[in-house]
C-alpha cells in the first residue's frame, strides 16, 4: 500500500525512537527544536507502519500538528492552578509550540547534514538528513520529508547495531548538548557503563571544533548538560575530567546508571498484575513465582507467534532470557560471541525464519514480557534498598 503524505498521528510520551549507534556519535548540529520535531517524524512513520502495515519510503511527508508536539514538550498542565489559570497556561505554551515550529521552518535553508565516522578511516560519508520542511500557518501543522540516505539510520536497518529510547527522555531538555550527550550515553549503556570522550570527540559531534576551547568553557557546559540529563531522564552521570597524556584536561569519563524510581516501579508491577489478571481470566495456569511458564503442559496455552511486529523483534532481541534460550543459532561460533553479534544474528531470524525458530523452541513471548516485568521490577526494588 502506497501512501504519500503521513497525517499527524497522537504521540505519546512512551514511543519508541529507534535508531543505530553510529548516529549519536556522528557529527552533526541541528537547532534542538528541530531535532525533536525530527525524532517526532520517525516516531510518525513507525506508528504508520504498525498500525496501518504501510512501508515507508523517502517519498512519504510526515505531517507533525502543533497539538502532538505540545503535549510532548509541556504533557499535563500543573493541576494545582484553577481552571482559568489552566487555560490561560494552555494558551501560551501553546503558543511557544507553534513558534518553535515556525521558526524551525522560518531558519531552515539547506537540508542538514550528518558526518558519519566509520573505524580506520577519517574521512566521513555525508549523510543529509532533512530533505524538506514546511509550515502551514493555518492548520498549524509542520510537515518533514526524510532524506534516503538517513533512512538507514533508523528504518529497516538490517543487522546493524542499534539501541532505543522514548519520545520522554529528550522531550525534557532545552540544551542542546545534554540531548545530544543523552543519545551517546543510551546508545552505549547496554554494553559499558562508561565511555570516556576527548574534548576533541565532543566537538567533532557537536560541530562546534572551533569552540569551547578553554577547560573552563567545556567544564561549564558539560556540567550543565550532565545536571540536566540527571534531573530530567532515566540515568544518574557522574562524570570526571581526565589528563590523557597531558598536563591540562582533554577528556571526560561518564559513569552511567539507571534511575529508578517508584513510578516505574509501579509501573512494572501493575503490568505483571494485569498479565496475570488476563490468565486468571482465561483459565490459564498462572504462579506469582512464574514456574508456570516452565510446566510441561505450557504448550497446551499458548500459540508460537507466525509473524512479529518490528516493536516485538526489538524486545525479544533486549531480553537475555531470549538470546540464552535461542543460543543454538549462534553457538558454533564459540564461547566469545558478544551480545551484539548474538542479536545480529537472531534479528533477520526473528524478521523471516520465525518457523526456524519455532521449530528449536516455540517462542513463548508472554513468557518474555512477564521476565522484563519481573526482572525490572527487582531491579528497581534492590536499587532503592540499597
Amino acid at each position: 500500500m502506497v501512501q504519500n503524505v503521513f497525517k499527524p498521528k497522537v504521540l505519546k510520551h512512551d514511543d519508541p525512537i529507534t535508531t543505530l549507534n553510529v548516529m549519536p556519535v556522528s557529527s552533526y548540529s541541528l537547532d534542538i527544536n528541530l531535532e525533536k520535531l525530527m525524532y517526532c517524524a520517525i516516531a510518525v512513520i513507525h506508528k504508520y507502519e504498525q498500525d496501518k502495515a504501510i512501508e515507508a519510503s523517502s517519498d512519504n511527508e510526515i505531517q507533525i500538528s502543533d497539538q502532538a508536539f505540545y503535549k510532548l514538550l509541556y504533557g499535563d498542565e500543573n493541576s494545582d492552578l484553577s481552571t482559568k489559570e489552566l487555560i490561560k497556561q494552555k494558551h501560551n505554551n501553546l503558543q511557544k509550540v507553534r513558534r518553535i515550529m515556525q521558526r524551525a521552518y522560518s531558519n531552515f535553508d539547506a537540508s542538514p547534514i550528518m558526518e558519519v565516522y566509520q573505524k580506520d578511516n577519517d574521512t566521513p560519508s555525508k549523510v543529509p538528513m532533512i530533505l524538506k520542511l514546511h509550515y502551514n500557518s493555518s492548520t498549524k501543522v509542520l510537515t518533514m520529508q526524510l532524506a534516503k540516505e538517513f533512512y538507514n539510520y533508523f528504518y529497516n536497518m538490517g543487522n546493524k547495531s542499534f539501541s532505543y529510547h522514548t519520545l520522554r527522555q529528550i522531550m525534557s531538555l532545552d540544551s542542546y548538548v545534554s540531548l545530544r550527550l543523552y543519545r551517546i550515553f543510551n546508545s552505549v549503556k547496554w554494553r559499558a557503563d562508561k565511555i570516556i570522550l576527548t574534548y576533541d570527540e565532543i566537538r567533532k559531534i557537536l560541530k562546534k571544533e572551533g569552540k569551547y576551547g578553554k577547560h573552563s568553557h567545556m567544564k561549564m557546559i558539560i556540567d550543565e548538560a550532565v545536571k540536566e540529563i540527571n534531573s530530567n531522564t532515566n540515568f544518574n552521570i557522574d562524570h570526571t575530567y581526565l589528563k590523557q597524556g597531558s598536563s591540562s584536561y582533554n577528556s571526560i569519563e561518564f559513569i552511567i546508571q539507571n534511575k529508578a524510581t517508584n513510578v516505574i516501579s509501579r509501573k512494572f508491577k501493575n503490568s505483571l498484575e494485569l498479565l496475570r489478571d488476563s490468565y486468571l481470566k482465561n483459565d490459564i495456569p498462572w504462579s506469582d513465582d512464574l514456574s508456570h511458564f516452565k510446566n510441561p503442559n505450557r504448550y497446551k496455552y499458548f500459540e508460537a507467534p507466525k509473524k512479529l511486529s518490528i516493536k516485538q523483534v526489538k524486545f525479544l532481541l533486549t531480553s537475555d532470557a531470549f538470546l540464552n534460550d535461542y543460543s543454538f543459532a549462534y553457538s558454533g561460533l564459540g564461547s566469545s560471541v558478544t551480545k551484539e553479534l548474538a542479536q545480529s544474528i537472531l534479528k533477520p531470524l526473528l524478521q523471516n525464519e520465525l518457523a526456524l525458530l519455532n521449530s528449536h523452541k516455540k517462542i513463548d513471548y508472554d513468557y518474555y514480557i512477564a521476565l522484563s516485568y519481573e526482572k525490572k521490577e527487582s531491579d528497581i526494588d534492590d536499587q532503592e534498598v540499597e
